[in-house]
C-alpha cells in the first residue's frame, strides 16, 4: 500500500485512507490547543466547529488549523457533531471533545491503526480508552472506553449522551483498541466544570423525558446526575427504572445497579439496598461486587450460611474477572481485601477456624500489596 508522508516526522498515512479530525467547541480556550496539537500531522484535515464561544477559543483554533466553522447551538450535541461530519471529506473521522487529546505516548500509532483496520470488511468504529483526570491537579477520576474513530457514514443520534449508528439501521461493528496502542487524556473534570455540565445535562435530559422521546439510556444518565447532586431518592428511582428497562450504556452493564445501591445506602434504606444487590446478582452473575456487598450485608442479619455462599461466589468471580471482562481495567484490589476480611469473620462465626485463618492471611497480604 502506497503511503503519504504527513507533517509529523516519521508518521505515514495510507494513500487510500483519508481521516478527518472533527471537534466541536464552546468556550474551550483552556483545552483546545492541547486537543488540536495532539492530532497535528496525523490527519488529512481538521474540521473545527464553534457553537458560540465568547472567549479566545476561535482565535486559538484558527492559529493552529486555519478555518473554523460556526454552528448556532440549539441544545443538540448530535446536530452540531453531524454538521462537522458533513463538512469533512475523509473516509474516517476521529472526533475528540475539546477537552480530550491523544496521549503523547500513543498518538503516533494512529496511522498504523488506520492501515490495519481501515480497509473494507474491518470495524466501523474504534473504541479508545480515556484516562479521565482533573484539569487542575491531574488526579485520576477513572477510565472508560469511548467511540472516537469511525467511518464517516455513521451519524450521531440523541441530543445529549449521543451515540453513533447507521441511519439505515445497519449493525455497527465496534473494536476496542488496547490503551498501549492508542489512548486519550480527558481533562474536563473540575468542581466548577462538573457543576455546570450537570445542570446543563439535567435540563436537557428532563426535557427529553417530558417530551417522551426514545432517548437511549435516559434513566441511567438521570440517575448519574441526581446522584452527583445528592438527590438520592430521585437517583435511586431513576437507577431502578434503568435496571428495569435493561439500559446498557457503552461498556457499562452494571453501573445502574451500583448507583441504586449507593443511593439507597445513603438514604438508610436497608431493604432497598439488599433488593438491588439481589437483582444485581441475578442479572450480572459474573461480577464480584454484588455478591461481595450482599454477603457483607446479610452477615449483619445473622444469615451466615447465605453470606458464606455469596462471598464464595464473589471470590470465584474475582479470580475469573480478567477472563470474563478483559476490556475492563479498574482494580479489584479493594473488593478482594474486603471479601477476604469479611469471609474470615463469617468462617470464624461458622466454626471454620482453619478457613478463617487462611482468609485473614489473604486479607493481610492484600492490604500489604496496596
Amino acid at each position: 500500500m502506497k503511503q503519504v508522508r504527513t507533517e509529523l516526522e516519521g508518521c505515514f498515512l495510507p494513500e487510500d485512507i483519508r481521516i478527518s479530525a472533527c471537534v466541536i467547541m464552546r468556550d474551550a480556550a483552556e483545552d483546545i490547543e492541547a486537543c488540536l496539537m495532539s492530532l497535528k500531522g496525523l490527519v488529512n484535515e481538521f474540521v473545527v466547529v464553534d457553537t458560540g464561544s465568547v472567549d479566545d477559543s476561535v482565535a486559538i483554533a484558527e492559529g493552529i488549523v486555519g478555518e473554523v466553522h460556526h454552528f448556532a447551538w440549539r441544545d443538540d450535541f448530535s446536530a452540531a457533531k453531524n454538521y462537522a461530519i458533513e463538512q469533512s471529506r475523509g473516509e474516517w473521522i476521529i472526533f475528540l471533545d475539546a477537552d480530550e487529546s491523544l496521549t503523547e505516548e500513543t498518538r503516533g500509532n494512529l496511522p498504523a491503526l488506520l492501515a490495519r483496520y481501515g480497509g473494507k470488511g474491518g470495524p466501523d468504529a474504534l473504541s479508545i480508552l480515556r484516562y479521565n483526570v482533573t484539569a487542575d491537579t491531574g488526579e485520576s477520576v477513572g477510565e472508560n472506553y469511548a467511540e472516537r474513530i469511525f467511518r464517516r457514514e455513521l451519524r450521531y443520534h440523541d441530543t445529549i449522551h449521543e451515540y453513533l449508528a447507521y441511519d439505515d439501521g445497519r449493525k455497527k461493528k465496534r473494536l476496542r483498541i488496547p490503551p498501549k496502542e492508542l489512548a486519550i487524556r480527558h481533562t474536563g473534570y473540575t468542581s466548577e466544570r462538573l457543576a455546570e455540565k450537570a445542570e446543563r445535562n439535567l435540563r436537557l435530559l428532563e426535557a427529553e423525558r417530558e417530551l417522551g422521546r426514545p432517548k437511549q439510556c435516559l434513566y441511567y444518565y438521570l440517575a448519574e446526575l441526581y446522584f452527583y447532586k445528592e438527590e438520592y431518592e430521585k437517583a435511586a428511582e431513576a437507577a431502578w427504572e434503568s435496571v428495569e428497562r435493561k439500559e446498557r450504556p457503552l461498556d457499562d452493564s452494571f453501573g445502574a445497579y451500583l448507583i441504586c445501591y449507593r443511593a439507597r445506602k445513603a438514604l438508610g434504606d436497608a431493604a432497598g439496598v439488599l433488593a438491588i444487590l439481589r437483582r444485581g446478582m441475578e442479572d450480572c452473575p459474573l461480577r464480584p461486587e454484588f455478591f461481595a456487598l450482599y454477603g457483607d450485608g446479610i452477615r449483619g442479619e445473622g444469615k451466615l450460611g447465605e453470606a458464606y455462599d455469596a462471598l464464595k461466589t464473589a471470590l470465584r468471580n474475582v479470580r475469573d474477572f480478567p477472563k470474563n471482562f478483559p476490556w475492563e481495567r479498574h482494580s479489584l484490589q479493594g473488593v478482594m481485601e474486603s471479601v477476604y476480611s469479611v469471609m474470615a469473620e463469617v468462617c470464624a462465626a461458622l466454626g471454620k477456624q482453619a478457613e478463617a485463618g487462611k482468609y485473614r492471611k489473604k486479607a493481610a497480604r492484600s492490604e500489604k500489596d496496596r
